[in-house]
């Protein structure tokens, strides 16, 4: 169990790899942290990726603690040495001690900061390598979940017109849904094409399909294409042309 602190640090370059979580995960890890920083061990569970990135905030938080300490222990030292009794052999270096605590504690400060940047680039060094190794974009790509989902629907779609007439909060509403139903959704749809022969000027717009049109191929309402109209229409049209053929046999014989 970690001990409770009543501050810590986080970095601001963190947020890249912060950024590569869903919203949600993102939310998980920063509670983690704070239950870690408060002395707290019951976290809750988290994916790999965001696993790992709360694993280094953990080891962050520990080293500029145990920095901290090194840096009180050494000042507190210092203070020791240069209390010494009125009278005391060393109370006449006491101005040349106090001056070299005073630039020791600032070369501390100085390598602290040092020490500190070299971590963090560590970190984020470590973190990046683990995304990419894992699948999971550290890169400065800040686009949305949803604008990816939609842009590979998109391409996948049969008539790419009207993109512009699908807002955000519908594109939220297509994510939602599911990146593979949306595409079985678009297959049932280009087989309705195919089976009725439509032609392009009867086929939704992309703007229409992604808009409402898409809802009746979705796994729960969509019913097999019924192709027996069309097999209908060849077996009678084969019919008329036995029909004319014996019309014409009758009217050649006079009679069957």
């Amino acid at each position: 169990m970690s001990e409770k602190r009543d501050s810590f640090v986080l970095y601001g370059n963190q947020i890249k790899q912060l950024e590569t979580l869903s919203d949600e995960e993102a939310g998980k890890v920063i509670k983690n942290i704070y239950r870690y920083a408060n002395g707290d061990t019951d976290f809750i569970e988290l994916s790999p990726a965001a696993m790992m990135f709360f694993s280094f905030v953990q080891d962050q938080i520990n080293r500029n603690r145990e920095k901290y300490e090194e840096i009180c222990r050494q000042r507190r030292e210092a203070g020791k040495k240069g209390g010494a009794p009125k009278g005391n052999t060393n109370a006449s270096k006491q101005p040349k001690q106090a001056k070299g605590c005073k630039n020791k504690q600032n070369n501390q400060k100085q390598a602290k900061q040092a020490d500190t940047d070299t971590d963090t680039e560590t970190d984020t060094e470590y973190i990046n390598i683990y995304m990419h190794r894992n699948g999971a974009q550290a890169s400065e790509d800040h686009t949305p979940e949803y604008e990816k989902v939609f842009a590979e629907l998109w391409e996948l779609y049969p008539r790419k017109e009207n993109k512009g007439n699908v807002k955000p909060t519908q594109k939220k509403k297509i994510a939602k849904i599911g990146l593979e139903e949306m595409k079985r959704a678009i297959e049932r749809y280009k087989r309705h094409i195919e089976v009725n022969r439509l032609e392009r000027k009867y086929i939704k717009t992309g703007g229409t399909f992604f808009n409402s049109g898409y809802i009746d191929y979705l796994d729960e309402n969509y019913q097999e294409e019924n192709t027996a109209p069309a097999n209908r229409q060849a077996f009678e049209r084969d019919n008329m042309s036995l029909y004319a053929d014996l019309q014409a046999e009758v009217n050649e014989r006079g009679t069957l």
